[in-house]
Protein backbone atom coordinates (compact mmCIF):
# COMPACT_ATOMS: atom_id res chain seq x y z
CA UNK A 1 0.00 0.00 0.00
CA UNK A 2 1.24 3.46 -0.80
CA UNK A 3 0.39 6.71 0.92
CA UNK A 4 0.93 10.10 -0.66
CA UNK A 5 1.32 13.27 1.35
CA UNK A 6 1.80 16.84 0.26
CA UNK A 7 4.78 18.55 1.79
CA UNK A 8 6.26 21.94 0.99
CA UNK A 9 9.56 21.74 -0.89
CA UNK A 10 11.26 23.65 1.93
CA UNK A 11 10.43 20.84 4.38
CA UNK A 12 11.62 18.20 1.94
CA UNK A 13 14.87 20.12 1.62
CA UNK A 14 15.38 19.83 5.39
CA UNK A 15 15.50 16.06 5.07
CA UNK A 16 18.04 16.37 2.28
CA UNK A 17 20.12 18.71 4.45
CA UNK A 18 20.18 15.96 7.08
CA UNK A 19 21.21 13.40 4.48
CA UNK A 20 17.91 11.54 4.81
CA UNK A 21 15.46 10.26 2.27
CA UNK A 22 12.22 12.08 3.13
CA UNK A 23 9.93 9.14 2.37
CA UNK A 24 11.97 6.76 4.52
CA UNK A 25 12.28 9.25 7.39
CA UNK A 26 8.53 9.93 7.41
CA UNK A 27 7.73 6.21 7.24
CA UNK A 28 10.12 5.49 10.12
CA UNK A 29 8.61 8.28 12.22
CA UNK A 30 5.07 7.02 11.65
CA UNK A 31 6.02 3.46 12.58
CA UNK A 32 7.90 4.66 15.68
CA UNK A 33 4.79 6.61 16.70
CA UNK A 34 2.73 3.41 16.56
CA UNK A 35 5.35 1.74 18.75
CA UNK A 36 5.28 4.63 21.25
CA UNK A 37 1.51 4.28 21.48
CA UNK A 38 1.88 0.61 22.34
CA UNK A 39 0.37 -0.61 19.07
CA UNK A 40 3.52 -2.46 17.92
CA UNK A 41 5.92 -4.77 19.70
CA UNK A 42 9.67 -4.50 19.13
CA UNK A 43 9.41 -7.50 16.80
CA UNK A 44 6.62 -5.77 14.85
CA UNK A 45 8.68 -2.60 14.73
CA UNK A 46 11.70 -4.46 13.34
CA UNK A 47 9.57 -6.19 10.71
CA UNK A 48 7.83 -2.97 9.67
CA UNK A 49 11.14 -1.16 9.30
CA UNK A 50 12.86 -4.08 7.62
CA UNK A 51 15.61 -4.26 10.23
CA UNK A 52 16.81 -6.86 12.69
CA UNK A 53 15.63 -6.81 16.27
CA UNK A 54 19.16 -5.95 17.35
CA UNK A 55 19.00 -2.77 15.26
CA UNK A 56 15.76 -1.65 16.92
CA UNK A 57 17.56 -0.11 19.93
CA UNK A 58 19.58 2.22 17.72
CA UNK A 59 16.44 3.36 15.89
CA UNK A 60 14.63 3.96 19.18
CA UNK A 61 17.58 5.96 20.52
CA UNK A 62 17.68 8.04 17.34
CA UNK A 63 14.01 8.89 17.92
CA UNK A 64 14.55 9.55 21.66
CA UNK A 65 12.26 6.70 22.69
CA UNK A 66 13.04 5.86 26.29
CA UNK A 67 12.42 2.27 27.24
CA UNK A 68 12.32 0.24 30.39
CA UNK A 69 10.29 2.84 32.22
CA UNK A 70 8.05 1.32 34.82
CA UNK A 71 4.31 1.41 34.23
CA UNK A 72 2.05 2.99 36.83
CA UNK A 73 1.04 -0.41 38.19
CA UNK A 74 4.71 -1.48 38.44
CA UNK A 75 5.55 1.67 40.40
CA UNK A 76 2.55 1.09 42.69
CA UNK A 77 3.72 -2.47 43.31
CA UNK A 78 7.27 -1.33 44.04
CA UNK A 79 5.94 1.23 46.54
CA UNK A 80 3.82 -1.42 48.29
CA UNK A 81 6.82 -3.74 48.59
CA UNK A 82 9.07 -0.93 49.87
CA UNK A 83 6.48 0.19 52.45
CA UNK A 84 6.06 -3.40 53.63
CA UNK A 85 9.81 -3.74 54.08
CA UNK A 86 10.07 -0.44 55.95
CA UNK A 87 7.28 -1.34 58.34
CA UNK A 88 8.69 -4.81 59.10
Amino acid sequence: MSVTIDMPPALLALFADLGQDAAQAIKESAIIDLYRRGRLSQADLATALGISRTQVDAVLQRHAVIEDLATESEVDNQLRVARRKLSA
